[in-house]
């Protein structure tokens, strides 16, 4: 790595570990630490088995949904997508700056038939995904929470927002899905416009994007498609019910839906390994907003630091129970190669 590109990464690193700290220092700013810790040492354990349960389902479900967004470029069996998303979460769990989310493409690349390049448009499509169902649950969350709500109308607005925009890329997915050789022809003629040896690989680049961003072809596999995400986001919700129930806390579905919104935006918050810091910042938020009893300060926090140390060491446990793969322990040794070393070629 150069050293001006290390020295530009070191900074960014160091500006997400800042937020998280700042993130942490809110968190903790107006919480007695003797009443936080008394109610983490009551913490009903028991309450973690069905939490565990519903991790693993959720797993489960986010590996479907990927192997139903790269069928079509590859067709690949699930144990083989679920090795790689297990691991690719699991690194990008630990590093910071969710530089970690070309994990997974380069974990399940296979060339010459699928690439890095052509497995990442099923990432970004999957985070196009989850914006819709991010914005469906602040909006199904904002028609039952109480009417004192706070923010309500801000709230609702970012919704909308977010489900229109949504929305718009999926359209554009349904209308141009089949046409990425159009696509690329069109955007050849114009990079080669303004200078001729820019067409070839300007069609070259822009074809295989189109090709690889689509969704499902099928009817039956889009409608599968849409019944693994409400699936995957249902169970996270409900997850965060039971894991309410672990520190006294009851979280009702919409709460629970406030909260899954929240994470979701905060996650575009650069910050330190798994969301330190930006995580319980937003679970705190979401849930004050909608929690009159000022005394629930503390045990709210105490909720969110769960919940974020629940989610490192599962996702993490969960990405470490399938790394005796050698097919993945080879591919991760080039990602981390090509991330901390020298200067990779295409995996």
């Amino acid at each position: 790595m150069p050293g001006s590109r290390r020295n530009t990464w070191l900074v960014q690193v160091a500006g997400a570990l800042a937020v998280s700290a700042i993130a942490l220092w809110l968190t903790f700013r107006r919480v007695s630490m003797a009443d936080f810790m008394q109610i983490i040492r009551a913490a009903d354990l028991q309450e973690l088995v069905p939490y565990l349960a519903l991790f693993v389902l959720i797993q489960l479900f986010r590996a479907l949904r990927w192997r139903l967004l790269l069928d079509p470029v590859a067709k690949l069996g699930f144990a083989r997508v679920n090795e790689a998303n297990a691991v690719g979460l699991m690194v990008m769990t630990i590093l910071p700056l969710r530089i970690g989310e070309i994990a997974r493409p380069m974990l399940i690349a296979t060339p010459p038939r699928l690439t890095t390049a052509r497995a990442l448009p099923s990432v970004v499509i999957e985070h196009v995904v989850d914006a819709a169902a991010t914005a469906l649950l602040l909006l199904i969350a904002l028609l039952f929470l109480p009417g004192h709500f706070r923010m309500k109308v801000a709230m609702k607005a970012t919704g909308i927002a977010a489900l229109l925009v949504s929305v718009l890329v999926l359209s554009w997915l349904l209308v141009f899905h089949g046409r990425g050789m159009g696509i690329a022809s069109w955007a050849g003629k114009a990079a080669g416009g303004l200078k001729p040896a820019w067409a070839r690989p300007a069609e070259h680049w822009v074809g295989s994007w189109a090709e690889a961003i689509q969704l499902p072809g099928s009817i039956a596999s889009r409608v599968l498609l849409g019944l693994v995400t409400f699936g995957y986001w249902t169970c996270a919700a409900w997850s965060l019910q039971v894991l309410g129930g672990a520190v006294g806390l009851r979280i009702t579905l919409p709460m629970a839906c406030m909260v899954t919104g929240a994470i979701n935006l905060g996650a575009v918050v650069p910050a330190g390994p798994g969301m330190a810091g930006t995580l319980q910042v937003s679970t705190i938020l979401a849930l004050s907003l909608v929690t009159l009893e000022t005394s629930m300060g503390t045990r709210i926090a105490a909720f969110a630091n769960l919940l974020w140390a629940s989610q490192l060491v599962l996702q993490v446990a969960w990405g470490l129970l399938f790394l005796p793969s050698i097919s993945v322990r080879q591919r991760l040794a080039s990602l981390i190669l090509n991330l901390f070393g020298r200067n990779g070629k295409e995996p």
